[in-house]
């Protein structure tokens, strides 16, 4: 999944720290934190999604 995560959004730094706990990171100021892979795709989408809107 972290692989699919990387390739999919080649701009955001990953990581998984635990079980519980997945991690997105773009520049200083975003960070996104998940309990699921799933959850931080979601969560990725509806990020990008508004980034691209304006």
């Amino acid at each position: 999944m972290l692989q699919q995560l990387r390739a999919t959004y080649p701009h955001w730094a990953f990581l998984c720290a635990a079980a519980d706990r997945w991690i997105a990171v773009r520049g200083r100021d975003l960070t996104l934190v998940c309990q699921t892979p799933i959850e931080l795709r979601a969560a990725l989408d509806t990020t990008h999604s508004a980034s691209t809107r304006g």
